[in-house]
């Protein structure tokens, strides 16, 4: 039985894998009127001998994302000029 959802599946961590995580967030920001908001990543790793190898969590590696949302940008009005082609 396959999970419904990708995240729930285990995977190896890397660090372009993160990259490309922050732009997609950086892509959907910018499409919700946020061109300027700031996304930063910190992933922390814990000492190994915090980890235990009977702990459900073991080998997890936490990623905090911190995200700054500014201003929305939101277009009110939209005028065009020098259209000799259509008629308005």
């Amino acid at each position: 039985m396959k999970p419904y959802l990708s995240f729930f599946r285990k995977r190896v961590f890397s660090q372009q894998e993160l990259l490309k995580d922050k732009q997609r967030l950086r892509i959907l920001y910018e499409k919700a009127g946020y061109p300027d908001a700031e996304i930063g990543t910190e992933v922390r790793l814990p000492p190994f001998e915090e980890q235990s190898s009977n702990r459900r969590n073991f080998g997890e590696i936490p990623i905090h994302f911190t995200i700054v949302e500014d201003h929305r940008e939101v277009i009110n009005r939209c005028q065009f000029s020098g259209n000799k082609a259509i008629d308005t």
